[in-house]
């Protein structure tokens, strides 16, 4: 309904002079971010009236952003890779005829967090959702920092980031977010940011173990003192883990899963790393749930880890959800190469030596 030349018109239309249609987008803007946090689809749809009453009767400011919203419900809710980023650089030309930097938290967050990164290298996000965090610290705009803030520690551990240069910078956030919520006024303790409970430790704690190069033994104190763990309530990644799924905090209990199995892989504790893949297809891989980009790397472990275990065992389960792992990736690999090509040919290697077939095999490893 809006591809081709409709899209062109969504830019060539004046800008809107109704002040009672302006308010209504307003509204609706505020709508969106409501229908996002109740995981509602009703967002999506809203998005559409956006972009339909600014072809109709002309853009503004929040038009920008209900063009951002569609680009993301086009690939996280329908699959639509393709139509997805072209209605994000659309929303990226429009913005250029408003106050960008006011704008820049929200559109940035939303389309280099949710669209760009399926077709462009996924390196190439950073700076734009580091920029998202600046300005809304910069404009007061804590909601809107914390989600970029998410979105960018999340992707820089998952790019292979230098791992003392992540930990500083989760340092760095988790005092900045924690300073935002500062002291309960009545008893004059520390209010927790649920931004540093729930994302920042458990990150910060997988960061720590796989710079000393192990789990077992605890931090030092001095070690700890760089993150304000006087901030949260729960410092251990299995209590925090267990605390989300308990309260249906599935956001946050996807990040500490890809954390944890990324880890877990690393140091070949292959047992945990099952634990945490089955977990996933449990929780979401079987469920009709958003297209998140975290997703590539819960699959990758997943086919990699389960081809390891059909070589210990000979269990055809395996195999299967390795295989199925597989078709997933080679679905996504169509829109970039960069970012896929190298996982698709390690996984394509580990099927070939679990089917012992050696030269395919060599051939992809190399």
């Amino acid at each position: 309904q809006f591809s081709g030349e409709r899209k062109n018109k969504f830019l060539s239309t004046n800008r809107l002079s109704d002040c009672n249609k302006v308010r209504a987008m307003k509204i609706m803007s505020s709508l969106i971010m409501y229908y996002h946090l109740q995981k509602s689809f009703l967002g999506s749809y809203i998005s559409c009236q956006m972009i339909e009453m600014s072809m109709d009767y002309g853009h503004c400011e929040d038009s920008v952003f209900g063009a951002a919203a569609f680009a993301a419900a086009l690939v996280t809710v329908l699959g639509d890779i393709d139509e997805g980023s072209d209605w994000g650089r659309t929303t990226l030309s429009l913005m250029k005829m408003y106050d960008k930097e006011i704008l820049i938290p929200s559109i940035y967050g939303t389309l280099y967090g949710n669209v760009f990164f399926w077709k462009e290298p996924i390196q190439s996000t950073l700076e734009p959702l580091a920029q998202g965090i600046r300005v809304s610290f910069a404009t007061g705009n804590v909601d809107f920092a914390m989600a970029n803030t998410i979105i960018y520690i999340a992707r820089s551990f998952n790019c292979g980031k230098n791992i003392s240069v992540l930990t500083g910078e989760v340092e760095v956030l988790a005092r900045q977010h924690g300073n935002h919520f500062g002291n309960d006024a009545s008893s004059d303790t520390p209010v927790y940011s649920p931004l540093v409970q729930f994302y920042l430790t458990p990150v910060y704690n997988a960061l720590h173990d796989l710079e000393r190069g192990d789990t077992k033994d605890p931090p030092s104190e001095g070690e700890e003192a760089s993150f304000p763990l006087d901030k949260v309530r729960l410092v251990n990644n299995d209590d925090v883990l267990k605390l989300t799924l308990k309260t249906g905090q599935l956001g946050c209990f996807h990040t500490i899963l890809t954390c944890e199995t990324a880890k877990a892989f690393i140091f070949r504790d292959m047992d945990n790393a099952l634990k945490f893949t089955d977990m996933y297809l449990e929780h979401f891989w079987t469920k009709d749930l958003h297209l998140l980009y975290t997703a590539i790397y819960n699959i990758f472990y997943e086919a990699l880890v389960n081809f390891h275990f059909m070589r210990q065992t000979g269990e055809e389960r395996y195999q299967l959800r390795g295989e199925n792992a597989l078709m997933q990736m080679k679905k996504w690999s169509t829109h970039s190469d960069w970012n896929f090509k190298n996982k698709l040919l390690l996984v394509e290697a580990e099927l070939h030596y679990t089917q012992k077939d050696f030269d395919k095999a060599a051939i992809c490893y190399e």
